[in-house]
């Protein structure tokens, strides 16, 4: 029997497991009285890339055809089949209509499965996902504009991505942006654009406030002061500026605290030459 309450899918960027970064924001969305139940829809695999480069989310797809996987009190991850991946369909319009057939056919037995046939509310997050949209009639769709997507890290041009986020805005019932300038280009093609400043985790960071707590056995030992970093290193971080910094500042102890994504690696190993001799990183992410 259906509730009255809403359901909340989410077109994931990525995976649930790794680098989904709107995890807080979910799982505090799932505990809303509101709220039924929150499906997070992994990025789908594909026949073609899924096998050679990522083989584990093949295998979930193939479990999720049989269960959604239930990772939190409401939350529910499922991984669904498309035939070539997105960022190569849409040069294709034939494939690109198989890989919706396929999506939209996975998503209709996937809420058939889980009960859901009204109050659906649909999170998107990037551009090319503008083709998964409509796998059901009445839905609130929101496109979740947390970053600029139409520009690689160097400040290139991705070809025809601009095309599809202009789909995605116009077919969306709202648009929720990170920053002005996002907003801005937001309201040209809909009126239901908002802006919503990223946010921090206080339950988590709050501790630091209301708590003694000791410091992790791998920075105790550094001298103040010290500035931190919590974050991703990206390679559109100004690199150069950082080992300015870290020249010019012998006394201050700089911790970075985060993954290292592969297009940051060289400049991030770059920081071992900073490193202090006795032991304590400076300048190093752990």
């Amino acid at each position: 029997m259906q509730t009255s309450k809403y359901n909340i899918l989410y077109l994931s960027p990525g995976s649930w497991y790794r680098e989904f970064h709107r995890k807080p924001l979910v799982k505090a969305i799932s505990k809303h009285h509101n709220v039924n139940k929150v499906l997070l829809i992994e990025p789908p695999a594909d026949l073609f890339h899924a096998p050679l480069r990522n083989w584990k989310r093949l295998i979930h797809a193939i479990k999720s055809f049989f269960h959604t996987f239930r990772e939190d009190e409401n939350i529910y991850v499922y991984t669904p089949f498309i035939f070539l991946h997105q960022l190569i369909a849409y040069k294709f319009s034939v494939i690109r209509y198989i890989n919706i057939f396929i999506f939209n056919k996975s998503m209709r037995r996937l809420l058939k499965r889980e009960g859901i046939d009204e109050n659906i509310v649909l999170s998107v997050f990037r551009p090319e996902m503008v083709d998964f949209i409509h796998f059901h009639d009445d839905m609130i769709r929101i496109y979740d504009c947390y970053d600029e997507y139409l520009l690689t890290s160097q400040d290139k041009k991705i070809k025809n991505l601009d095309k599809l986020e202009k789909e995605l805005m116009v077919q969306s019932d709202f648009i929720f942006t990170t920053s002005q300038k996002l907003l801005e280009k937001s309201l040209k093609h809909n009126k239901n654009s908002f802006l919503i400043p990223n946010a921090a985790d206080t339950d988590l960071f709050g501790k630091a406030y209301i708590k003694k707590l000791d410091p992790p056995d791998d920075i105790k030992n550094l001298k103040r002061p010290i500035i931190g970093y919590i974050g991703a290193l990206r390679d559109w971080q100004d690199f150069e500026l950082l080992e300015y910094l870290f020249i010019n500042n012998p006394e201050i102890n700089f911790v970075f605290i985060g993954h290292n994504r592969k297009s940051a690696v060289k400049n991030g190993k770059d920081f071992d030459r900073y490193q202090k001799s006795d032991g304590c990183s400076r300048g190093h992410p752990h």
